[in-house]
């Protein structure tokens, strides 16, 4: 178990704060792990496996004994890497969310800008997602903006719905930048359900006593 929670802690160390220098294509991402430590690489290898139905073996060697408490942990890693991926980013984008009066609509108070440096989601690992700065803003026809071109380091643009697009944690913004500014009355916060914790903690406990 200590293993697990220090293979966890690696990995939301690893989460990128902010690029270094004015160039995207540099990149260079500082993440928590560079200030704690000189040469961040963390993660175990990566192997499918289905614990559901394993091979019956009356007489265990060591060696299979050592493989199934490997992948066992391997799995409950797995189980608690998705659970706190979906939590964090949800979090992330709720914390800068409102809800706009007029259209009922959920909006990021980020409100994209041009020059804006983004993670674009993509089915992979959150490590392997691409950056990219959001070169052209796309108005729908109620004149919302809810997708935006974005240009990855190799120059390729790639266009996305923001809800695929996440800003870093630590903002970029120039000088020359206008943030828009919101009421605070229009800012409504959500406080997160309590139950997808319990559900998770649960699942954890039912891995661990297999």
């Amino acid at each position: 178990m200590r293993t697990i929670i220090k293979e966890i802690e690696a990995v939301v160390n690893s989460r990128p704060l902010i690029y270094v220098g004015e160039d995207i294509n540099s990149k260079i991402t500082l993440t928590p792990s560079h200030f704690l430590m000189l040469n961040p690489t963390t993660g175990i290898p990566d192997v499918d496996f289905d614990l559901d139905d394993p091979d019956y073996s009356p007489l265990e060697s060591s060696k299979e004994k050592l493989l199934k408490a490997w992948k066992k942990r391997t799995e409950t890693f797995r189980f608690i890497l998705e659970f706190m991926e979906k939590r964090i980013l949800t979090q992330f984008k709720r914390k800068n969310a409102n809800k706009s009066l007029k259209s009922c609509r959920v909006q990021s108070s980020f409100l994209p800008q041009i020059g804006d440096v983004v993670l674009i989601k993509d089915n992979l690992p959150r490590s392997t997602w691409r950056m990219g700065r959001i070169v052209k803003l796309i108005s729908s026809n109620d004149g919302e903006i809810r997708s935006a071109k974005v240009q990855v380091s190799t120059g390729l643009i790639l266009g996305r719905p923001l809800n695929l697009l996440y800003p870093l944690e630590l903002d970029c913004h120039t000088e020359n930048k206008e943030v828009k500014k919101f009421d605070k009355d229009q800012v409504s916060i959500a406080r997160p359900k309590r139950l997808s914790a319990e559900i998770a903690k649960k699942k954890i406990k039912s891995i661990l006593q297999q």
